[in-house]
C-alpha cells in the first residue's frame, strides 16, 4: 500500500505495511525515517483493530436483539429446561447431636435460620434413624393396615333365619333354638366372639359336617367356606314376662361387622300383683295405714298364697283372703291387706313383703332337690314422722372464712297430737365422740310460729378466728321432753379457710 505524496499516515486511511516490515531485499536502502515511521504504523493498527473488535461487537448485538416480550419468553422457556436438567441434590448426611445439644436440620439460610433439605426425586431423606436389616417388609404399612377390611371371611343365611320368635309363652318356659348359617366369605371364616344380651339367654356354636353331624366349634377356629355352622340358643322365662328380646351377636372375620341374631317372646307372668307397690305417704309414728293388692294367675288358673316368714313384717301385718276358693283352698284371685303402724320407725320407710305361691318352676329346683315356686314381692313405701321433727334434719356451713359470721335454721315441728311445746326447748351444743371446743362460737336463738305452733331455730357462728384451714362437726341437741321421745339432734358442719382476710363490713 502505498500513502499519497505529501501525506502523513493515518490509521484511519491508510497504513504503510512496506514500510513497516522493512525492505523488500538487502539491496533495498533503509531510510533514517523508517523507525519512526515503523512506530507509528505499529500504533495506528493497534488502535484500527480495537476500532474493528468493538464494531464488530455493536453489529452483533444489534443484529441478535428481540423485542422485550420474546426475550422474557426465552428466559422463562431457558429457565425450565435448566429446572429439568438441573444436576440432582447430594443428600446431606445429618449427624445426631448429642443429647442436650442443639439438632442441625440442614444448610444455614438467611437470618440463621435453619432448615431441612428436601430431597430430589429417588434420592435419600438424610435422616439418620434406626438401621432395619433382613428381609424388607412386603405388604402394606401399619397405618394401611389398619384402615384394611377385618377380613374377607363371610357369614350367610336365609331371609330372616336369624330371627326367632316364639309367640306367648307362660312365665317359666323353657325354649331351644338352633340358628343355621354357612361359611360363604373370599377366605375362611373365623369366629372371634359369641355375645348375649340377658341372662336368660345361653348359646353355643357347632359345625355340621357333610352329613349334618354337629360338634362343638373351637373360638378362632376356621371354617371353611361351603361348611355350615349353628348357635344352639336356650331361652328362659323365669325371670321374665310381658315382651321380652334377647340378642346374640356373633363377632367373626367377615368385614361386615357384627351379625345379630334374635329371640322374641310374649310372657304372660306366672302371677300378676296390681298394684305392685303401696305408699303409705307422710305418717306419724302414731298413725295406721292401710293398703290392699291383688294377685292373680291368668297362666295358671288356681294356686295358693302365702307370706315368707323368713322376712319380718316388724309392726305390720299382712293378710290373705282367697277370692272363691276350691276344696282345697286354691283361688285364681287372691286379695292382700296391709296394714302399718302405730309405732313404726321413724324415717323413711321401705319394705318388702315377700308372698310365695304353690306353683312350681319348671325344672328348677334347691341345692337340696327341693322345688322353687313362684313368688311376688309387695314392696311398701313411705316416711314416718315421731312426735316431733326438725326439717331440714341437718344443716351445712358450707366454707367459711375465719372470721365469718353466719346462721343456718331448721324448723321444729310437734307432729304428736296429745303432745306440745309452749316455751322455747333448751339445748347444747355437743360433738360426736369428744367435747366441742367452738362451743362459745356459736349462738342457739328460737322463734314460734303462732298459726303452726313450729318452732324455729336459728343457729348462728358468730366467728372462728383460725389460723390454717380446718373443719368443724357436731350437733344441737334439742330436750323435747316427749315420753318416745326425750330429745332430737341437729347435726351440723362447716370448713374454715385460713390465710384470707374478712372483706370489711362481713
Amino acid at each position: 500500500m502505498y500513502l499519497a505524496p505529501g501525506c502523513s499516515p493515518d490509521p484511519i486511511v491508510g497504513l504503510d505495511f512496506t514500510s513497516l516490515l522493512g525492505a523488500k531485499s538487502s539491496q533495498d536502502s533503509i531510510s533514517p525515517r523508517t523507525p519512526l515511521l515503523m512506530h507509528r504504523n505499529f500504533k495506528a493498527f493497534t488502535t484500527f483493530g480495537l476500532v474493528l473488535i468493538g464494531s464488530a461487537t455493536l453489529a452483533f448485538s444489534f443484529q441478535d436483539s428481540k423485542p422485550a416480550k420474546e426475550t422474557t419468553k426465552e428466559v422463562v422457556e431457558k429457565a425450565k429446561e435448566e429446572v429439568v436438567e438441573a444436576p440432582k441434590a447430594k443428600p446431606q448426611k445429618i449427624e445426631k447431636p448429642a443429647l442436650g445439644g442443639p439438632r442441625r436440620l440442614g444448610s444455614k439460610l438467611g437470618g440463621g435460620i435453619k432448615v431441612k433439605p428436601r430431597p430430589s426425586a429417588g434420592s435419600s431423606s438424610g435422616i439418620v434413624g434406626p438401621q432395619v436389616t433382613g428381609v424388607p417388609q412386603v405388604g402394606p404399612s401399619p397405618v394401611q393396615a389398619s384402615k384394611a377390611p377385618i377380613g374377607k371371611g363371610g357369614v350367610t343365611f336365609p331371609a330372616g333365619a336369624n330371627s326367632k320368635d316364639f309367640g306367648s309363652l307362660i312365665q317359666g318356659a323353657v325354649e331351644r333354638y338352633t340358628f343355621h348359617a354357612e361359611s360363604n366369605g373370599e377366605e375362611p371364616l373365623v369366629i372371634n366372639s359369641l355375645n348375649k344380651s340377658c341372662g336368660c339367654t345361653r348359646a353355643e356354636l357347632v359345625v355340621f359336617d357333610e352329613e349334618g353331624v354337629s360338634r362343638p366349634y373351637q373360638m378362632g377356629e376356621a371354617i371353611p367356606a361351603g361348611v355350615k355352622f349353628g348357635i344352639e340358643s336356650t331361652f328362659d322365662t323365669t325371670s321374665k314376662s310381658n315382651q321380652v328380646q334377647s340378642n346374640i351377636t356373633l363377632m367373626t372375620n367377615d368385614p361386615r361387622g357384627g351379625m345379630v341374631f334374635s329371640l322374641h317372646a310374649n310372657v304372660m307372668p306366672a302371677l300378676t300383683m296390681t298394684p305392685r307397690s303401696i305408699n303409705f305417704t307422710q305418717m306419724k309414728s302414731a298413725d295406721v295405714r292401710k293398703g290392699q293388692v291383688i294377685i292373680t294367675s291368668e297362666a295358671y288358673g288356681k294356686f295358693k298364697l302365702s307370706i315368707d316368714e323368713n322376712v319380718p313384717l316388724r309392726e305390720m301385718r299382712v293378710d290373705l283372703k282367697p277370692d272363691a276358693p276350691d276344696e282345697n283352698g286354691m283361688s285364681t284371685r287372691w286379695v292382700v291387706n296391709v296394714e302399718g303402724g302405730p309405732n313404726l320407725p321413724e324415717g323413711n320407710l321401705n319394705r318388702a313383703i315377700k308372698l310365695v305361691s304353690n306353683i312350681q318352676q319348671p325344672d328348677k329346683t334347691m341345692a337340696d332337690g327341693s322345688p322353687i315356686f313362684f313368688d311376688a314381692i309387695l314392696f311398701i313405701t313411705g316416711q314416718v314422722l315421731g312426735p316431733v321433727a326438725l326439717n331440714p334434719p341437718s344443716v351445712s356451713f358450707g366454707l367459711l372464712r375465719p372470721g365469718q359470721v353466719a346462721t343456718r335454721t331448721s324448723v321444729l315441728k310437734v307432729t304428736a297430737d296429745d303432745f306440745s311445746l309452749d316455751t322455747a326447748p333448751k339445748t347444747e351444743l355437743k360433738a360426736y365422740g369428744t367435747e366441742f371446743q367452738y362451743a362459745d362460737d356459736f349462738e342457739v336463738s328460737w322463734m314460734r310460729e303462732e298459726a303452726t305452733g313450729d318452732w324455729t331455730m336459728s343457729l348462728t357462728l358468730l366467728g372462728i378466728e383460725q389460723e390454717g384451714n380446718g373443719s368443724f362437726r357436731g350437733f344441737v341437741e334439742v330436750q323435747i321432753g316427749h315420753p318416745a321421745k326425750e330429745t332430737i339432734e341437729l347435726p351440723f358442719s362447716g370448713v374454715i379457710r385460713g390465710g384470707v382476710t374478712t372483706p370489711a363490713g362481713q
